[in-house]
């Protein structure tokens, strides 16, 4: 449920974007960089869990057999309904022909996993969960899995699982992943032998392996954690570092794997009001927290003015602000949002409703729109027309998914 605050009373930012986004959890490096650079890679390969289980696990697991040309069991999804174009909707609604020529649907991309990265990539979010829905009946339907086919399977149900937590609906996620828990199933494994360093099909030195890709298990302890879940979501940490740090006995390098749980652990603290336990916090929540922070952490002009803006020095703080505009090194949709912020709380409410109204090639952040029709409804009797107006304007950047509640169209 949304706060009853107004956004503009918390929506400072710095450059620096450290909300969680579940995408970043995918395990694939192809499909990474096709998110960072809003490019679709060319085929989606995905690769096998290195994670061999301890005895402490082995002895979790159902069984002790596993059956490798075995199917996966059926996992069918629970929220099937089919999301449309939230802003095509709003469009049709309050009477303007907004630009939608950059919304796919999936019907009108690959049934495959590329297709799928087409859609996230485009922000039709809404159109990339009804594509999981096709592609996780397909797997399931299909008669003698291999292994590719198994780790596709888990790899749609992780990106649905994180579109679902994108799009907010941490409950239904919640639901779906119960399939998941733990994974300590034995389809969620496989027997493999090792000699040498590397996978053989002689018996000796058998091993098992799991089939999970290690974000997977990250991204449902965060999934915990937005269901207000915190200390599961902490216990569910602390089970796949004890596993990492094994592994790094092994003589494996696992630094990046490290890194991945203590950003994942600062957000829980975060989502459970504790920012200070934060083993790295943030400028904002240092400022927000009461932490003392000293000048040579301050590197950029944006964290200055930040400084500025909670030491209630607005002016200074648009001063440091505005060298930022205009700077390619800086997120201009950070840069523009604050400094209007900070002519908002100098009283200079017009000023910085023209500011955010000039910079809509920039300004799309919901939260943003969410500022400018606030103060629209503040200052101006023909508020509804001209957040009209602002929808129909970035119509042509922002997918199907963009939470139009946050023009508070009457």
């Amino acid at each position: 449920m949304s706060s009853q605050e107004p956004a503009f009373c918390t929506a400072f930012a710095s450059d620096q974007n450290n909300d969680f986004d579940p995408f970043s959890a995918i395990s694939s490096s192809n499909t990474q960089d096709s998110l960072e650079n809003n490019q679709v890679s060319a085929e989606f390969t995905p690769t096998v869990e290195s994670w061999i289980v301890n005895d402490d696990l082995f002895l979790k697991i159902e069984s002790s057999s596993f059956d490798n040309d075995k199917n996966l069991p059926i996992f069918t999804t629970h929220f099937t309904d089919k999301l449309g174009d939230n802003v095509a909707t709003n469009s049709k609604k309050y009477g303007t022909d907004c630009d939608r020529s950059l919304v796919f649907t999936c019907d009108q991309v690959e049934q495959n996993q590329t297709g799928l990265l087409q859609l996230i990539s485009s922000k039709n979010l809404n159109a990339a969960l009804n594509l999981t829905t096709s592609l996780i009946t397909e797997l399931n339907n299909k008669v003698g899995q291999s292994l590719e086919n198994k780790l596709d399977f888990l790899q749609i149900w992780q990106t649905r699982i994180a579109i679902l937590m994108k799009l907010k609906k941490f409950r239904e996620a919640e639901t779906e992943a119960r399939y998941f828990e733990q994974f300590e199933r034995p389809c969620f494994y496989r027997e493999t032998s090792k000699s040498n360093g590397e996978n053989t099909e002689s018996d000796d030195k058998k091993i098992v392996v799991s089939i999970v890709p290690f974000t997977f298990r990250v991204l449902l302890a965060e999934l915990d954690s937005n269901c207000k879940n915190h200390n599961n979501a902490l216990d569910k940490l602390i089970d796949i570092e004890t596993i990492i740090s094994e592994l790094e006995s092994a003589g494996n390098d696992m630094s990046e794997e490290f890194q991945c749980i203590s950003e994942a652990r600062d957000r829980i603290f975060q989502n459970q009001g504790k920012p200070q336990l934060c083993e790295n916090m943030d400028l904002v929540n240092k400022l927000r927290s009461g932490v003392e922070v000293r000048v040579g952490e301050l590197k950029t002009p944006i964290d200055h003015g930040l400084m500025h803006m909670f030491n209630s020095d607005f002016g200074k703080a648009y001063d440091e602000f505005l060298k930022c505009l205009g700077d390619d090194r800086f997120d201009q949709g950070v840069v523009v949002s604050n400094t209007a912020l900070a002519l908002l709380y100098q009283g200079k409410l017009q000023q910085a409703i023209q500011l955010l109204e000039s910079r809509l090639d920039v300004c799309v952040d919901s939260k943003i729109i969410k500022n400018l029709t606030q103060l629209l409804d503040i200052r101006c009797n023909d508020a509804q027309a001209r957040k009209v107006a602002i929808l129909d304007r970035i119509s042509h950047q922002i997918g199907d998914s963009f939470e139009t509640e946050c023009f508070n169209f009457s």
